[in-house]
């Protein structure tokens, strides 16, 4: 597999202005089983916790509330491997009126691109805590993701949201579960980029704003556009190249 999709809102085209993509911490993933470690690996960190260590604070609260801090400086990116699937198009895309990008998963960036098991057991007897950030229930299994796991502290631009401005990472970023006022995003080489669907729903002038925006930068002039139509006669999707554009 070459190729690995990200459905994004449109966000008035942001995306082509500045080519981050965010890593979203495990507080505000809509899943409220996403890293949530084992009952025994909690169990075994009280046993094996000695009087005086670092972590023997541990012993001193609930599981409920250990799992809520478990890995509070990791955040993932999350794509597929379809276009195609309505329910992301409304759920991901802002209701058919955003985008889906195709990029080349062999590029560098996406070395470290895992994709997603689903079961309906939650995982015991793990031995390495990392599967956690790739094991989903499978009521999830429609979206057939694939992830990057990234370091937040790792980001190469942050937003504020109260002020959805960007600026450029900083050493003293917060980390924390608690921490909802600042995005940590990462930049995407462009020339990962293989082509760019526009939603059926999505907004004419936008639409023509957005390919203006693509062919005028020659990195990613020659990127391939689709639209996406409703199928006649099928609950399907149909995608049309647009050429000559």
């Amino acid at each position: 597999m070459h190729s690995i999709y990200k459905y994004i809102p449109h966000y008035d085209g942001l995306f082509f202005e500045n080519f981050l993509l965010r890593a979203t911490p495990r507080n505000e993933l809509n899943d409220p089983f996403e890293f949530v470690p084992p009952r025994e690996f909690y169990e075994m960190a009280i046993n094996c916790t000695k009087p005086g260590e670092d972590l023997e604070w541990i012993k001193r609260i609930s599981y409920d509330q250990f799992s809520k801090r478990f890995y509070p400086f990791e955040g993932v990116i999350c794509f597929t491997e379809t276009r195609s699937n309505l329910l992301m198009w409304s759920h991901y895309a802002q209701k058919h009126t955003g985008l889906v990008i195709e990029f080349d998963s062999s590029n560098d960036f996406f070395k470290d691109l895992k994709h997603v098991r689903y079961d309906n057991i939650k995982p015991n007897n793990i031995t390495n805590l990392n599967e956690l950030f790739f094991i989903k229930s499978d009521e999830w299994i429609y979206e057939k993701e694939h992830r990057i796991v990234k370091r937040l502290s790792e980001h190469n631009f942050y937003i504020k949201k109260s002020e959805m401005t960007i600026h450029i990472a900083k050493n003293s970023a917060t980390h924390y579960p608690d921490n909802t006022e600042e995005m940590y995003m990462f930049l995407v080489p462009k020339v990962s980029i293989k082509s760019v669907t526009f939603g059926c729903n999505i907004n004419a002038s936008l639409k023509e704003k957005i390919i203006n925006k693509i062919r005028s930068d020659k990195e990613i002039q020659n990127v391939v556009l689709w639209q996406t139509n409703l199928s006649k006669d099928y609950f399907y999707l149909e995608f049309e190249e647009m050429k000559n554009i």
